[in-house]
């Protein structure tokens, strides 16, 4: 198996424009790589009169859901990406329909849509189309503002393995993106419109070198910094006030079932004081005839 023991690689872009056995194709090879997390995207440009629709089953889009080289089901989310020129067509992300997303991005058009991202929107990932010159400069102050609101930035490295031109501007501008932000609160995507577009994690890690990310942050693009953006999505959509929140523990992936180990530790003190009135262990018959020749 690619995946390194412990580890839980994801993509989040997988795009569902084509029939049932085409993003088949594509998870299944996911799994062969070790991944345990995949993100169906859809697309939709943001017009005048433009309406949401909500997310479709996963039936519609996808025969099954394969099984990982861990022997494992692969874990899959929906997620919802906008493109947009104009920030005020931007509110239909607050509408019902999105909230049946697990995942909100943005890519921006403009300068306008760039800016009220990184300062208002409600979202979790600004996507910027990294394969063609951006038609905006990217300001260390609105990409800080971004960071501090928990938002994460998307490389997509599909474009590059498709086109020699767009693999060009895809390094260019990583490497900037990377140097702006310290290489930290960026995923790397595949965007893959086959599964031959698709690499291994290793792979990955090794293309993060060529954008400028150090040692330690390479594998994090596809890990830690992923699931990041999934806590920060469920903040997003179930907490109150992104403060409080509820998870079953048998709904974690194994990779994060440590979580619930510690929270059953820190759970059995406090059920051994309602049981025994004390903190300590509990009386024995020894113990009790003890306190009866003291009385």
């Amino acid at each position: 198996p690619m995946a390194r023991k412990g580890s839980c690689f994801s993509d989040l872009n997988i795009p569902i424009e084509g029939d049932k056995k085409y993003v088949g194709r594509i998870l299944q090879r996911l799994a062969e790589f070790g991944y345990e997390r995949a993100a169906l995207n859809e697309d939709i440009s943001l017009v005048k009169k433009t309406s949401l629709r909500a997310a479709r089953e996963l039936s519609e889009v996808v025969d099954g859901i394969p099984v990982s080289t861990k022997r494992r089901t692969l874990s899959v989310i929906r997620r919802l990406t906008v493109l947009a020129e104009d920030p005020s067509l931007l509110h239909v992300l607050g509408s019902p329909p999105a909230e049946t997303y697990d995942l909100l991005a943005v890519r921006p058009g403009s300068e306008k849509v760039f800016q009220h991202a990184c300062s208002t929107l409600n979202i979790d990932i600004i996507s910027l189309d990294l394969s063609q010159r951006i038609p905006f400069y990217m300001k260390y102050p609105q990409v800080s503002q971004a960071m501090e609101r928990g938002l994460h930035f998307e490389i997509c490295y599909g474009p590059a393995i498709r086109d020699v031109t767009a693999r060009r501007n895809v390094i260019a501008n990583a490497q900037e993106l990377v140097k702006m932000t310290k290489g930290k609160n960026i995923i790397l995507s595949s965007e893959a419109h086959s599964d031959f577009e698709l690499r291994p994690p290793e792979d990955v890690s090794n293309l993060c070198h060529l954008f400028g990310f150090k040692n330690e942050q390479c594998k994090g693009t596809l890990s830690t910094v992923c699931r990041s953006i999934l806590m920060h999505a469920v903040m997003r959509r179930e907490t109150a006030k992104g403060v409080v929140g509820c998870v079953r523990i048998d709904s974690l992936l194994s990779c994060d079932k440590w979580q619930g180990v510690s929270v059953e530790q820190d759970r059995a003190p406090d059920e051994q004081v309602e049981k025994t009135g004390k903190r300590g262990l509990p009386d024995t018959p020894e113990h009790k005839s003890k306190k009866m020749k003291c009385s």
